[in-house]
């Protein structure tokens, strides 16, 4: 996975969308970029391609994904925005 799109790769983490009908792939480039992430459509095809779109903490690595409600999302932003 990620062949091509990565120099070396570890700790990958897959999630399902919430909100469309899509998988991500979280790989760690380590010595590089730190995350990319991909996504696909169809989890049985194995093919992944690089998110056009994305955005993560600076320094993020091997991390897990947790679905939160809207009124956890708030209280999360309440105790941890950065701003």
């Amino acid at each position: 996975m990620g062949k091509g799109s990565v120099d070396r790769g570890e700790g990958p983490a897959v999630f399902r969308s919430d909100t469309e009908e899509k998988w991500y792939l979280l790989i760690d480039e380590f010595g590089g970029r730190g995350y990319v992430l991909f996504e696909t459509d169809d989890l049985g095809s194995g093919k992944w391609t690089v998110s056009a779109e994305y955005e993560l903490p600076p320094g993020a690595r091997h991390g897990s994904v947790l679905p939160v409600t809207q009124e956890e999302y708030e209280r999360l932003l309440g105790a941890y925005a950065m701003g």
